[in-house]
């Protein structure tokens, strides 16, 4: 058995894969690919240098035969279609934080082997970040404008079995955010009669914990490679709401509500690697925003993702890739507040990439 304890004071690196992964990446040509995402800066210089940090990590790297490392900075990724070519064995991660985790892998002799990461931290979530635009676009039909987004800790783990069998390995994980909250408000009047008005704020204070869960399977033979994954994401929230009224402080009232939904995503797909520079990969994904709803809810709150890929390798260190998507729904769409396609008629996107590695 192996353990490693690593302590991440300035970054926690995260290679992540998310579930629209496609899976004719740089593994099917013997490159591992490492994603490093920095945070966006929130001190002053010398003070958690977050991108300094990144680039001295994947200067580090640079020389590990067989890995691919690049870097992305302000909080997220600027192309989500990187992580399509990333080492899936890590899909499991979805955020960075500051924290520790420990590491190993156990052998289990006949039965192949287990690996094992636990991890704990702090999530640096940024004021104008996506989280924070995913909340807002849920309060403003409301009336009500975000104050603030409240960092919160995240525990998890996660598990891949390397099974007696030659090509399959299974994998799950549990994280959780425990304890996430958030401030909003807004400010109105209320009429005292007379045709009189009285200020009047409401003031609201959401918490949530997040639990979430994947189970995954991959399975590769010569030149292909299968793989599939089911993710569950359950919120489960309480808040507060405060109105206070500035002249008649005897209708001062607060009142806490609960609630919990979840949501739920699979794909699968295959993968052929044709030769050394060309590749052909397919997937079909679901996303569903409540696993109550599958089929009476409108297009904002499922997406369902049919995608071909081609991917060419001219040179060790040059990748192409064309990807088509038919698309139906707009759930995974985070400003759908202003996205016109509103309809579950489905639309087509057509993704082009180039990837340079010097």
């Amino acid at each position: 058995m192996s353990m490693n304890i690593l302590i991440r004071a300035l970054i926690h690196c995260c290679v992540v894969c998310v579930f629209a992964i496609q899976v004719s990446g740089a593994a099917a040509v013997g490159m591992k690919k490492l994603i490093i995402i920095a945070g966006k800066p929130s001190h002053g210089p010398r003070e958690h240098e977050y991108r300094a940090g990144a680039l001295l990590l994947q200067k580090c790297l640079a020389g590990t035969p067989g890995l691919l490392v690049e870097v992305d900075d302000l909080g997220w990724v600027k192309n989500e279609k990187d992580f399509d070519d990333a080492d899936a064995r890590w899909r499991d991660f979805s955020a960075s934080l500051d924290g520790a985790s420990v590491y190993g892998n156990l052998s289990l002799a006949k039965a192949g082997s287990l690996s094992y990461e636990f991890y704990g931290g702090m999530i640096d979530l940024a004021q104008d970040g996506g989280v924070a635009r995913q909340i807002e676009n849920g309060l403003l039909g409301n009336g009500l404008t975000l104050q603030r987004v409240n960092d919160c800790p995240q525990l998890g783990g996660q598990l891949w079995w390397t099974t007696p069998i030659q090509g399959l390995r299974l994998g799950a994980s549990l994280t959780e955010n425990i304890g996430f909250t958030y401030d909003a408000a807004q400010n109105t009047t209320y009429p005292v009669g007379g045709g009189q008005y009285t200020p009047l704020e409401v003031i609201y204070h959401g918490r949530l914990d997040v639990p979430w869960q994947h189970y995954s399977v991959e399975y590769q033979r010569k030149k292909w490679t299968f793989q599939a994954e089911w993710r569950t994401q359950t919120v489960i929230e309480k808040d507060t709401t405060s109105v206070e009224f500035s002249r008649i402080p005897s209708h001062d009232s607060t009142s806490v509500s609960r609630s919990a939904s979840t949501s739920g995503s699979w794909y699968a797909g295959p993968a052929y690697e044709v030769n050394s520079w060309f590749q052909v990969g397919a997937y079909y994904n679901e996303f569903y925003a409540n696993l109550n709803q599958l089929s009476s809810g409108p297009p904002t709150s499922y997406q369902k993702d049919l995608a071909l890929s081609l991917r060419f390798d001219p040179k060790p260190w040059w990748i192409l890739k064309v990807e088509g998507h038919f698309i139906r729904g707009t759930g995974l769409l985070y400003d759908n507040l202003e996205n016109p396609h509103q309809s579950g008629n489905g639309w087509f996107m057509l993704a082009l990439k180039t990837t340079f590695s010097f």
